[in-house]
């Protein structure tokens, strides 16, 4: 019984639970000798809290899982390239690596929230997982705007193309555009989107991500469909 009252990881609801129990508070009391353990019949009262003691030390270890997550994604960054086919613009690398990392943040985050000790956790471990899934998709579409773009952006600076797909060209000026604005501001502070969820951030970011993506698409699609006919012809 005293081992387990001298758990370092009994927070106040695990002495509150214990303080219950015994119907009397044996904690911080300077003047507390071991016979007040006695005068409470603690003795009746030995797997109980026993177990509270148990469930304190599995909830100090998910809670330090969650702070490595946290730490993890603290560290996570961007390396940022100036765009050398575009002038202001920045080439961001290290998604691969990124996505890697977040791969196995996720799979730390499961392991807490598939714990029997989760319970106090659940709430704060299920919003770090749906703010890392979120930073996940984010990444995940930085990525594929990047390849789309980059790829295109130097097909279409062969006069040829630009004249024969004034509309497509138009259109890529305006992810020329989203693509400038967002790789500034990572320019500006790679961990932008690691350090912490800015919903302002996320909820305007997102949005012109996909919409980059799907005009990027579609200009893909006229592109192939000019360059076949070019060859048939």
């Amino acid at each position: 019984i005293v081992s387990d009252l001298k758990n370092p990881a009994l927070n106040q609801s695990h002495i509150n639970q214990i303080t219950n129990l015994l119907g009397g508070d044996i904690f911080g009391d300077d003047d507390f000798r071991f016979g007040r353990l006695v005068d409470l019949q603690a003795y009746n009262f030995v797997e109980q809290i026993s177990a509270i003691s148990t469930q304190a030390t599995n909830e100090h270890a998910l809670q330090d899982m969650l702070n490595s997550v946290r730490n993890t994604l603290d560290n996570l960054q961007y390396i940022i390239n100036p765009c050398k086919f575009q002038k202001n613009s920045y080439m961001l690398e290290g998604s691969e690596d990124i996505l890697a990392q977040i791969d196995d943040i996720l799979a730390k985050i499961n392991s807490v929230r598939a714990s029997k000790y989760v319970s106090p956790l659940r709430s704060n471990a299920d919003e770090m997982m749906k703010s890392i899934r979120q930073i996940q998709y984010i990444v995940t579409l930085l990525y594929n705007v990047q390849n789309k773009w980059s790829f295109i952006s130097v097909i279409f600076q062969a006069g040829d193309i630009s004249r024969k797909l004034q509309n497509e060209a138009k259109e890529l000026q305006s992810v020329d555009k989203i693509w400038r604005n967002l790789s500034t501001k990572l320019n500006d502070d790679p961990s932008l989107f690691f350090r912490s969820i800015n919903v302002n951030i996320t909820n305007q970011v997102i949005p012109d991500l996909e919409n980059a993506s799907n005009i990027l698409e579609r200009i893909q699609k006229s592109l192939e469909d000019f360059l076949e006919q070019k060859r048939v012809t």
